[in-house]
């Protein structure tokens, strides 16, 4: 037979643990709401901040381009030349290209040339 003290006080000890186990739920789920809302904030403010960074980093490329414009002179190339890979490469203004006459060739490091034939 059950002893109505020792029932009596383990009732109790479930009620004061029922008790520590709500408020620990409350606990938590008042943190987990305000940490909800402290992200729902921020995504709200994360659009305008990141439209204000790509705006100050076009504009501090732009000054770094004029900033290295302003103090390095301007490269100078001869007319009608190119550079192809640091080799410098004759070019004609389209006036000027005949297509008719031209013979392609090919000139070996040996000094031998290959012309294709007619």
């Amino acid at each position: 037979m059950i002893n109505y003290r020792s029932a009596s006080g383990q009732l109790e000890q479930a009620e004061r643990k029922l008790e520590q186990d709500a408020e620990l739920v409350a606990g938590r789920t008042l943190e987990q709401a305000r940490t909800a809302r402290e992200q729902a904030i921020a995504a709200h403010e994360l659009p305008p901040l990141r439209e204000k960074e790509a705006r100050q980093s076009a504009a501090h490329t732009a000054a770094r381009i004029q900033a290295r414009a302003s103090t390095d002179p301007p490269e100078e190339v001869a007319p009608f030349e190119a550079r192809l890979h640091a080799l410098p490469v004759g070019v004609l203004a389209p006036r000027e290209l005949h297509i008719e006459p031209l013979q392609p060739f090919v000139e070996l490091p040996d000094g031998l040339v290959l012309v294709t034939p007619r």
